[in-house]
């Protein structure tokens, strides 16, 4: 006489614990990853793009950015030196906008460049770090 309903073996009970434990996983696993989704919007870059009337600046680092933006062609007649100054900076998970009116040029430039850095410790002090740049059609 067969029993009525599904037969107890040792095979199942480990099938079924299996299942248990993987379904326990993904409710552990999946809020935690949703989580990093969700407040992770860092992916460890500057970007620099213009629009019709502004440089933009996407500071998507966990640092905060400093920079200059100059003309192209006048850049290489300015002297300057690369500072901390917060006026000219984008804060991290940050954009902000430099419009064309701001910007040192010559009357017709195409083109910009822009300067940035972060601030790194040097014996005990803040300074500005190792500079990058990128030429940016207007």
């Amino acid at each position: 006489m067969q029993p009525n309903g599904p037969i107890d073996t040792p095979s199942r009970r480990r099938f079924s614990g299996l299942i248990s434990a993987w379904i326990l996983g993904l409710v552990v696993l999946i809020p935690t990853l949703a989580g990093c989704a969700i407040f992770e919007d860092e992916d460890g870059t500057f970007r620099v793009r213009s629009d019709q009337l502004r440089v933009i600046l996407d500071n998507r680092t966990s640092d905060q950015i400093y920079f200059n933006v100059f003309g192209r062609e006048l850049s290489t007649l300015i002297d300057w030196i690369p500072h901390l100054d917060d006026d000219q900076s984008v804060a991290a998970g940050r954009t902000r906008t430099v419009p064309y009116a701001e910007i040192m040029m010559e009357d017709g430039e195409i083109e910009v460049i822009v300067y940035w850095w972060r601030a790194e410790a040097r014996n005990g002090e803040r300074v500005p770090g190792t500079i990058e740049s990128t030429i940016v059609e207007l």
